[in-house]
């Protein structure tokens, strides 16, 4: 069909967009580019320090930890585990045979990287996905340089970037039943590196937050926004079954062990499951979070249990009330006049979507960020925390928008057919169930 054909197009347009941008200006170091800051080759700089040497260690540990009893008992534990798996696979049960193999690779996980050594990484879902998209670096006996790894955590960066464009457009696209919601939505992520500057200012690039958004800085951001994207994806697509929730929970319970926040964004999503598919949908979901809880125990002791970010807390704590007026109006990214472009069209957005359990999906992971970082002491500087919720900022905004224009349109707004709307839309299944209990 054309409309597919257009729709295709349109989204593989914004995630080259995505895509490219990053690497046009690395092409370009250090020459400036229009809209974007000046950028200088650097394999690590700030955090990716630590989640290198994370991965480094890991490669170091492996002989370590599974050399002699724990190594054997490691694969004795992954036989017990797939063979279980298997057996209930046969009777029908795919969800409890995945959770049952993915547990078993998890509790080695929890042991193996509980026995690394310290690295200064916070977290260790990131460097875990970057050491095994750089597991061909040892494999050919080649060196794992910052340089070589480098390469591979840009790749997995940008495939997180695009991937997470594309995500959006379909979430948006089935909350909305309009196309164009979704198409818009993908496009002002796409192109979001190119206009912060242009609403925030030059100071929208501080602190190298530019160079995590588009990935070349190799931090949390784009896995944890891409894997919590993947978990909204699954849970809004009409066929979800036991086995689908189960993945979602688990892409939401790593989520947080790449980015430790996370984990509220799960629980809220969890509690929307289980108050619009019942209780026992919602604790399939809890079931696969709970999957990753080894790895993220395991390696507890090794992050910011016993780090304070490299810096000394301010007096009273982390948290204090009196932090939310200076990341409110200090904030290099989300500034007066960037909340002004976001937030109205948002909200608008927000009571466009009839669907409850579509506009839970998207308010809720935003609700609860804001809040884990709005008394935050260093929110002021990382504006990048949000960036985990930009995706459902921009569902709300495309949302906004199209209601806009639909209204400008007409004077008097008339309530939407189910014809206006894209066939098996939430929206329009609500219609029908509607017509069809009606007498």
């Amino acid at each position: 069909m054309k409309a597919d054909r257009s729709w295709s197009l349109f989204l593989g347009g914004c995630v080259a967009l995505r895509v490219l941008v990053p690497l046009v200006v690395l092409a370009a170091a250090p020459t400036k580019l229009p809209l974007a800051p000046h950028y200088t080759y650097a394999p690590l700089a700030g955090d990716s320090y630590g989640f290198y040497h994370a991965l480094a260690n890991l490669y170091a540990a492996a002989p370590v930890v599974f050399d002699g009893w724990i190594g054997i008992a490691s694969l004795v534990l992954l036989a017990c585990f797939g063979i279980a798996g298997e057996l209930v696979r046969r009777s029908g049960l795919t969800w409890l045979a995945a959770s049952l193999w993915l547990l078993g690779a998890s509790l080695v996980l929890g042991v193996f990287v509980h026995d690394m050594a310290d690295s200064g990484a916070g977290v260790i879902g990131w460097p875990l996905i970057w050491a095994f998209a750089t597991l061909p670096l040892p494999i050919l006996r080649l060196a794992t340089t910052p340089d070589h790894a480098f390469a591979f955590g840009l790749a997995v960066s940008l495939a997180a970037n695009g991937f997470t464009v594309v995500a959006t457009a379909i979430v948006g696209r089935r909350l909305s039943g309009r196309r164009s919601v979704g198409l818009l939505a993908a496009a002002l992520l796409a192109s979001w590196p190119l206009w912060t500057s242009l609403v925030a200012g030059s100071q929208a690039w501080g602190n190298g937050q530019w160079n995590v958004d588009t990935g070349l800085a190799l931090y949390t951001e784009p896995v944890s926004t891409a894997l919590v994207a993947a978990a909204l994806l699954l849970l809004t697509d009409d066929r979800l079954g036991a086995t689908a929730a189960v993945v979602a929970g688990l892409v939401l319970g790593f989520s947080t062990a790449v980015k430790l926040t996370d984990g509220l964004i799960g629980a809220a999503i969890t509690a929307v499951v289980a108050l619009r598919d019942g209780v026992t949908r919602g604790a399939l979901v809890a079931l696969g979070g709970l999957i990753s809880l080894p790895v993220l125990l395991g390696y507890w002791s090794h992050g910011y249990a016993s780090d304070f970010e490299g810096v000394a807390a301010p007096p009273g704590g982390r948290y204090q009330w009196r932090f939310v007026h200076e990341n409110l109006i200090s904030s290099t990214i989300f500034t007066p006049w960037m909340l002004v472009v976001l937030l109205p069209l948002a909200v608008i957005g927000a009571a466009s979507i009839r669907d409850r359990f579509g506009r839970a999906l998207l308010v809720l992971p935003i609700a609860v960020t804001v809040a884990a970082y709005a008394t935050y002491y260093w929110t002021v500087q990382h504006p990048r925390f949000f960036y985990v919720v930009m995706p459902a900022v921009f569902i709300l905004q495309a949302a906004g928008a199209v209601r806009v224009a639909r209204s400008a349109q007409r004077r008097e707004p008339v309530p939407e057919s189910v014809a206006e709307r894209e066939p098996g839309s939430l929206d329009e299944r609500s219609v029908v169930a509607r017509g069809k209990a009606a007498p």
